[in-house]
């Protein structure tokens, strides 16, 4: 044990102030100016540097205080003593199917189930027809319907058609692998509009015949390549038939050749009326009901399926009226009358003077 006693004057030197140290322990002892002594001790964890009083009567204490102290901080610091931790402030990895959207995750639904909005790798079951192509689409054209761009289950996508390729594919009405006009196939896929009067029927021509013609004897399309009809007189259209089911034969029944040409005698509404008439004919046959005579056809609507119609057939009804100066053969078994070339030349048999019916006064042409 060491002491140290120190003596100093004040300003009015009644002041002694002492220090003494003991290890860690430190003893002050200070006179006051009664003379009565007082001693201080402190326990200390530190050196203390010698205190000192200035000529005021001051202590002072001038010194380092030493403290020994470890800290541990948190993660990824480097310790006091140099040691680095393990970083534990990372974001954990997302787990698909806890019910929290993290980290990637588009959904979470908490479950694996498919096809109920969230799929089980977390992104949105595909919606077809929405416009977006999703997961396990192959194309999605924003709606649900077949025959366009994409199938109404977004698995099948048909591409629209380019024209020009060769190929027709709707909506194209032709495509023949070229861009040039006035071929048959214009640029745009749709047909050369048809050119009539090039003798080729074309689009919605009814026919051409590859003339300047306007229609007429021998020429049966017109300039507009249409049909040319002859001229034809037709009863009205609420008149009776009456020349569907005569007899060929008959040649006794003189208004059958009355019905044959649509005089019906049956009412003033629906048919011609018959008032006063005679039928004189010194040979029968010089006339004849039949349904034809001839053999000669012409396509009469130009329509190659139809088949061609005889060029001197009834204009109306089933049967016709023939009259001549010579001889009428019967007709065959289809109705049809015909004759050998020249037959009909001069007057044959009786009928060198033939009577003709001249009070019957028909209302329309045969």
């Amino acid at each position: 044990m060491s002491t140290l006693l120190l003596a100093a004057c004040g300003d009015d030197g009644n002041n002694v102030t002492g220090t003494a140290t003991d290890g860690g322990s430190a003893s002050e002892a200070t006179t006051d100016d009664s003379g009565t002594p007082t001693t201080t001790q402190t326990s200390q964890a530190s050196a203390t540097a010698p205190t000192t009083t200035d000529s005021a009567g001051t202590d002072s204490d001038s010194g380092d205080s030493t403290t020994a102290a470890t800290t541990d901080t948190t993660a990824g610091v480097t310790d006091t003593d140099g040691t680095t931790l393990p970083d534990t402030t990372g974001t954990p990895d997302p787990v698909c199917g806890n019910g929290e959207v993290e980290g990637g995750e588009a959904c979470d639904d908490g479950n694996d189930v498919e096809g109920d909005g969230c799929e089980p790798s977390c992104v949105p079951t595909p919606q077809c027809g929405n416009g977006t192509i999703e997961q396990g689409e192959v194309c999605d054209d924003g709606n649900t319907e077949d025959g366009d761009e994409c199938s109404a289950d977004c698995q099948t996508a048909t591409p629209e058609p380019e024209c020009g390729d060769g190929t027709v594919q709707e909506p194209e009405m032709c495509d023949d692998g070229n861009q040039e006009p006035g071929d048959g196939c214009e640029p745009d896929c749709t047909p050369t509009p048809p050119e009539c009067g090039n003798g080729v029927e074309e689009g919605d021509e009814q026919c051409d015949d590859g003339n300047d013609v306007d229609g007429g004897p021998g020429d049966f399309c017109k300039n507009d390549c249409t049909p040319f009809f002859p001229a034809s007189c037709n009863a009205p259209a609420d008149y009776v038939v009456c020349d569907d089911a005569l007899n060929l034969a008959d040649k006794a029944d003189k208004t059958q050749a009355h019905k044959a040409i649509g005089i019906c005698n049956d009412s003033p509404a629906n048919s011609i009326q018959i008032t006063d008439w005679s039928f004189n004919a010194t040979d029968n046959a010089s006339w004849q009901i039949a349904k034809g005579f001839g053999s000669y056809t012409y396509d009469h609507d130009m329509d190659p399926v139809t088949p061609n119609k005889l060029l001197y057939s009834p204009r109306e009804g089933d049967t016709m009226l023939i009259i001549s100066t010579g001889t009428i053969s019967a007709p065959n078994g289809d109705g049809i009358v015909t004759q050998p070339p020249n037959s009909q030349s001069g007057f044959v048999g009786s009928n060198q003077t033939p009577t003709c019916p001249t009070r019957c006064r028909r209302r329309w042409c045969r």
